[in-house]
């Protein structure tokens, strides 16, 4: 594809993400008190229409040499976070507000969102992932009360997983940012967890390059008092919100490496397992 042709798309697609962004604010509008967590989500979405002007800006009236064009992989990696914290939001407004109308259209716009993401993605050359985020059906409670919504990850090359509804976003930011006892988002410190270090677990490497240097994904979630609390990872899984049967609680495998970290269990698959941490205990042997 040409460079032209690169820039009038991604001005299309900015055009494309404040449209976007302007439903997702008429909904969290609607959702009143419990819109708030949508309505920071919608207004970063707006941001991230506003830098896409920018860059394309910069691509149309400077030289636009490849190392520019490299800023699509930032847009699409960005774009995808916002698309999982829209559908993270859509997923807890289900709890607590009966109107099922105002949390199907949020994950409609989480949905294009993906769709907008995976666009950036194949303008990137496919760079970012080669496998899409899907967003699941939220409208709904589950028929089954016995499913849970997971959200698996990684720290350190161990696969892990948590309840989504214990999550309340994941940001995507430099890692020299996440260093040191606390984390700040927003200008809210909060403590940060760091597993690397209490399980002697190989330090984060970005999976790909940013323009602007290395990120790392945080996620932030909410101990049994509601206070948040960061917790860095590797890297997530883009088809990593899924519906699941509850497991029965097994044995962590010794084997894995944040076994003695480990809340429980569940079987899974392939003879492997749903490993959850134990984030809120505070004595040993559990210390985290």
């Amino acid at each position: 594809m040409d460079k032209e042709k690169k820039i009038w798309y991604c001005e299309l697609y900015a055009q494309r993400l404040y449209t976007i962004c302007m439903g997702m604010l008429q909904e969290a509008a609607r959702a009143g008190e419990h819109g708030r967590g949508y309505g920071a989500v919608a207004l970063e979405a707006r941001n991230m229409a506003d830098r896409i002007v920018k860059y394309t800006e910069l691509l149309r009236f400077e030289s636009a040499d490849d190392d520019k064009f490299k800023g699509i992989i930032d847009c699409a990696v960005q774009l995808n976070f916002l698309a999982i914290n829209t559908a993270i939001q859509a997923h807890n407004m289900v709890k607590v507000n009966m109107d099922f109308n105002i949390p199907k259209s949020m994950a409609v716009f989480a949905d294009e969102l993906r769709k907008l993401t995976g666009a950036f993605n194949e303008l990137s050359g496919g760079a970012v992932w080669n496998k899409p985020f899907v967003i699941p059906e939220t409208a709904q409670p589950a028929k089954d009360s016995e499913r849970e919504t997971i959200f698996a990850f990684t720290i350190g090359g161990a696969p892990l997983c948590e309840i989504l509804s214990l999550i309340r976003e994941i940001v995507y930011v430099p890692v020299e940012s996440v260093e040191g006892g606390t984390f700040s988002l927003r200008g809210d410190k909060m403590p940060l967890i760091d597993c690397y270090k209490k399980a002697n677990l190989p330090a984060f490497k970005s999976n790909f390059p940013m323009p602007s240097g290395d990120y790392q994904p945080v996620l932030i979630l909410e101990n049994k008092e509601g206070k948040p609390f960061a917790l860095p990872i590797d890297d997530l899984d883009f088809a990593a919100i899924f519906y699941t049967a509850k497991g029965t609680d097994v044995p962590v495998h010794p084997s894995h490496p944040l076994s003695k970290y480990a809340r429980h269990a569940w079987d899974a698959v392939a003879g492997g397992q749903l490993v959850f941490l134990d984030l809120f205990s505070t004595s040993s042997p559990r210390p985290i």
